[in-house]
């Protein structure tokens, strides 16, 4: 009796895991998600699946990262697409241009369940379950470094990625390290015969100069104007902050 209740738990714990992977099927054709990374209100990146059926019972699976007409993902090196957390990305680097396909397989209907199988690539991105992407803005001042984290919770092959956290460096020409928020702008101040000048790069000449008397909350910021890229400031005898603050 034993050991007919141990082979009747055996194909039920078989077909229930053949059950589980009938489910999974293959996924819905179509933009899954939008990822606006500047806040203009405008998408930089969309996350895209492509369905190309080649028979009754097997569909290739594309899932991707599609470029708009001001962004573009940038290569680590000439063969890797990804960064490692904390590593500089600069608006510079080689670039990819249209889609970059994260991920793609073949989803296979058959008799007994699904199967899915990888298809060959530089690349196997199976072994990943987060990736870290750079990415480059195109704005009216110029070009703004960023980047992209993807992660999923398995590495099974038709587990997709999804985009979980992001950042740009607001300063054109600056670059950001992939994972962290960026560096802030920095302004160097020198002693001169009438104050103290203030100066910052000339990439920052629409930003607000704005100072404080102090840091206490609320913090009042006074606007000292913008369209230069350095001030002189008298001195008072008092303690001042300041900072810039992108219009």
């Amino acid at each position: 009796m034993a050991y007919r209740g141990l082979s009747f738990w055996i194909v039920i714990t078989l077909f229930f895991c053949q059950r589980l992977a009938a489910q999974q099927g293959v996924p819905a054709a179509g933009t899954v998600s939008t990822v606006d990374l500047d806040g203009d209100g405008q998408p930089d990146f969309t996350e895209d699946v492509t369905l190309l059926p080649i028979h009754l019972t097997d569909t290739y699976v594309f899932y991707g990262l599609t470029e708009t007409d001001h962004s573009i993902l940038l290569r680590n090196r000439s063969d890797l697409g990804n960064f490692g957390k904390g590593q500089s990305i600069l608006p510079s680097s080689k670039s990819r241009m249209g889609t970059f396909n994260l991920q793609y397989y073949l989803a296979r209907n058959l008799p007994g369940g699904w199967q899915y199988l990888t298809i060959n690539s530089p690349i196997s991105w199976d072994s990943f379950t987060n990736v870290y992407f750079g990415v480059r803005l195109t704005r009216e001042d110029g070009f703004h470094a960023g980047w992209l984290l993807l992660t999923r919770p398995d590495r099974a092959t038709y587990t997709p990625f999804s985009i979980t956290d992001y950042g740009y460096n607001p300063v054109p020409g600056e670059a950001i390290r992939a994972g962290y928020p960026p560096d802030p702008p920095r302004i160097t101040t020198e002693i001169v015969t009438n104050g103290l000048r203030l100066s910052w790069s000339p990439a920052l000449t629409k930003w607000n100069l704005q100072s404080a008397d102090s840091l206490r909350v609320p913090v009042q910021w006074s606007d000292l104007g913008s369209g230069s890229t350095n001030a002189i400031i008298p001195m008072e005898g008092k303690t001042r902050y300041f900072r810039l603050m992108k219009p």
